[in-house]
């Protein structure tokens, strides 16, 4: 389950015990964490991290390709098209490639 580290989310939880029912609860066997700068609370143990999400702005000249603002993300009204944000993506990445 992705999961960003923060006391928004930790908060919910009262300690590990309670984290692991709830996303085994869901069929799921771990997390995959996500820093965002708050202490872990002691409640996420290190068997139960299958992964941890690099770091990332949701804007692709971060170059996380993606282009969404969180208003975007949440009424599903994108300003680009996939298309126009692969096309950018891979233009940078050929500028990039171009000195290989």
């Amino acid at each position: 389950m992705n999961f960003p580290v923060f006391s928004g989310m930790l908060n919910q939880f009262a300690d590990s015990e309670a984290l692991q029912h709830y996303y085994e609860q869901g069929g799921l066997n771990g997390l995959e964490v996500i820093l965002v700068g708050d202490s872990d609370q002691g409640k996420i143990l290190p068997d139960m991290v299958n992964g941890v999400h690099l770091f990332y702005h949701i804007f692709w000249m971060v170059f996380h390709v993606a282009e969404v603002t969180l208003r975007e993300s949440f009424i599903y009204r994108y300003k680009y098209t996939n298309r126009q944000v692969i096309d950018a993506a891979i233009e940078v990445i050929n500028i990039l490639m171009s000195e290989r």
